[in-house]
């Protein structure tokens, strides 16, 4: 091999091995701080269900109800619980041994 040949053939490894690692680096981090990038699981974020709203027939005997923005009835699930009862102001909702009762309206309102 050639003088030539052998300059070209280091100078495209250290091209490559230059791009591999800038790959694997944080850009933001501060010079000389490794800057390695860490990979991290997401958890879910689990949220409390919310009451939107219930809406019921002319004798309140049918009533479906809109929770986290979701219409739901008796018997489905919602945020991992299931839906128990639907009254005109409220909805039961059970997970496992717990009971969740949620109102339309905060019991606690400033007048």
């Amino acid at each position: 091999m050639s003088m030539k040949s052998n300059v070209l053939a280091m100078t495209v490894s250290l091209i490559v091995a230059f791009n591999v690692s800038a790959q694997l680096r944080d850009p933001t981090a501060p010079l000389g701080a490794g800057g390695r990038i860490l990979q991290t699981k997401k958890t879910p974020v689990v949220r409390r269900p919310a009451l939107n709203q219930v809406v019921c027939d002319d004798e309140n005997s049918k009533c479906v109800a809109f929770i986290n923005g979701h219409r739901v009835a008796v018997g489905q699930s919602v945020s991992g619980y299931k839906v128990s009862k639907i009254e005109a102001n409220s909805v039961t909702l059970k997970r496992d041994s717990r009971v969740l009762s949620l109102t339309v309206f905060n019991e606690q309102v400033v007048q």
